[in-house]
């Protein structure tokens, strides 16, 4: 599974290359990101259902973009804890500073889902 993921970040990073969305760019900056990466991979190997990226409307600091990574819960498991998470990605030096785990998307304005898996 680890082989699989990895090719898919790539994938997605290589076809963003040229994309002027700046949540394409953040996200694709995002994966570049080795521990955004092992988070990832952590919460799929866990056995949390991937419901896709999108990018969340924050007032605040020009140049950073919040990539919101949605997950949820398995059929059957009842979280109490949101198993989504943020990478908080600096624009201007193409940098991940800092990821917010666990996080409660609905502390702000609900995200738009930009990719859902196939």
């Amino acid at each position: 599974m680890t082989n699989e993921l990895h090719t898919q970040f790539d994938a997605f990073i290589n076809s963003a290359a040229f994309s002027l969305d700046p949540c394409t760019v953040a996200t694709a900056i995002a994966l570049t990101n080795q521990s955004v990466r092992e988070k990832l991979i952590e919460k799929f190997k866990a056995g949390y259902i991937y419901n896709g990226y999108g990018c969340l409307k924050v007032v605040g600091n020009l140049g950073i973009s919040y990539v919101a990574f949605k997950f949820s819960c398995p059929p059957g498991v009842h979280c109490f804890i949101n198993p989504s998470f943020v990478a908080v990605v600096n624009l201007t030096t193409k940098k991940v500073i800092d990821i917010l785990d666990p996080f409660n998307i609905s502390e702000y304005e609900e995200v738009k889902i930009t990719a859902q898996p196939n």
